[in-house]
């Protein structure tokens, strides 16, 4: 049951809420105003509940499993109390129903909209955005295909984000041969020549940023931002990226991007995330082309 997910003290004050209404349900029939008085409690308990989920995959499933059954059970008994008492106890369960609701989404996720511009407030596209909340996420880090190709003389994707520790291909689908190497911190290494439909791979233990070359080719770059948060991506053409799945609370927020006027081409902003959808602006000051 997922009300066995709940802390004690909400699983208690729901059962308590619900036991008081079943004392008082034989006492009298309700009226057709008191029924849709339940039932615009009901609906509101309902609205606050998603309200309190927006966002966040996991309480919107558990919202709507949850609220249906027992929120509204207790609130369809009060249906049959006399009307003074109906009155009182639709007041008494919908604020119980609040408190189990505040109680079992309090620490609920959080998801945080970054937009990234520059001093002139151009948006900058492919900046990589980091969120490391202060509390310990359990959750892996997935950022899709793990490839660096080299397509029409360039590498492709010109960013890509990496999980520290992973093994990054490098596919060379020119007619020309490719070299890759890396001169930067974070990986230095040398991959020699190779022809077309060929490929090569390049472990990344350590976090940071990696410059990539062609030695055959010298206007190829390409960068590779190996994170260690599961909580990362690119701004699109708008500046704009959103992270799901966050805790709420403090958290650090770091925007690199392999133009940016800071050290390591990254700055770092303390925020506070609330649960539910966050919005935040960051000014960043980057090298014209």
């Amino acid at each position: 049951m997922v009300s066995r997910n709940l802390p004690p003290d909400s699983r208690s004050r729901l059962f308590a809420c619900a036991g008081l209404a079943k004392s008082v349900a034989a006492r009298s029939k309700a009226t057709k105003q008191e029924c849709r008085l339940r039932n615009v409690i009901a609906s509101f308990v309902r609205i606050y509940m998603m309200d309190l989920a927006v966002g966040c995959k996991w309480n919107v499933n558990h919202a709507i499993r949850f609220s249906p059954r027992k929120f509204s059970q207790a609130l369809t008994i009060c249906c049959q109390t006399s009307r003074m008492e109906k009155i009182a106890l639709h007041v008494v369960t919908l604020f119980a129903c609040l408190s189990v609701g505040a109680s079992a989404f309090g620490a609920s996720e959080a998801s945080v909209s970054v937009t990234v511009k520059d001093a002139r407030g151009v948006p900058v596209r492919e900046a990589v955005v980091m969120v490391y909340p202060a509390t310990a996420a359990n959750k892996p880090m997935r950022f899709g295909p793990n490839v660096m190709a080299q397509r029409d003389l360039a590498f492709a994707p010109g960013t890509l984000i990496a999980a520290k520790g992973s093994s990054i291909s490098f596919p060379n689908f020119d007619r020309v041969r490719h070299s890759v190497y890396s001169f930067s911190k974070a990986a230095r290494f040398e991959i020699n020549l190779y022809g077309k439909d060929q490929s090569r791979s390049q472990k990344f233990p350590i976090a940071g940023s990696v410059a990539l070359g062609c030695n055959i080719h010298d206007n190829m770059r390409g960068y590779i931002k190996v994170v260690d948060t599961p909580f990362a991506a690119k701004t699109d053409n708008k500046g704009l990226v959103t992270l799901t799945g966050l805790s709420a609370g403090a958290a650090t927020v770091k925007v690199w991007h392999p133009q940016a006027r800071a050290a390591n081409n990254e700055v770092a902003f303390q925020t506070s995330l609330i649960a539910g959808g966050n919005e935040r602006r960051f000014t960043l000051n980057v090298r014209q082309n």
